[in-house]
């Protein structure tokens, strides 16, 4: 059994894998990115993902993420891995607690 080296195709004959690289290579020569620190050493630098943007943050810039929601008490970091790691661990007790059973047991019927 080998593999297919044919694309798929949508109902309008558009090739599905083409229009998604065509898609990735637009978006990367767009650059969407840059630095918001006006006094940045690179001012004009442009970056094409927001991991080589944020890589840039936090070489370059003294950055801090917050969260100051009511819900909890303000938390801060230098790195933008562990407040994704705070944003995880407050969506779970977000989830395992805010809302009554019931309510959760319809919701997944």
């Amino acid at each position: 059994m080998g593999v297919s080296t044919e694309s798929a195709r949508r109902e309008d004959g558009t090739d599905v894998l083409i229009d998604y690289l065509i898609r990735a290579h637009v978006k990367k020569d767009l650059f969407p990115y840059i630095c918001v620190f006006e006094d940045c050493d690179e001012p004009y630098q442009l970056y094409a993902t927001s991991e080589e943007w944020s890589s840039h943050m936090s070489s370059q810039h003294r950055i801090r993420w917050y969260c100051s929601a009511n819900s909890h008490p303000l938390f801060s970091t230098d790195t933008r891995n562990d407040f994704n790691i705070f944003k995880r661990r407050i969506l779970e007790g977000f989830e395992r607690h805010s809302f009554p059973s019931s309510l959760i047991t319809a919701v997944a019927l």
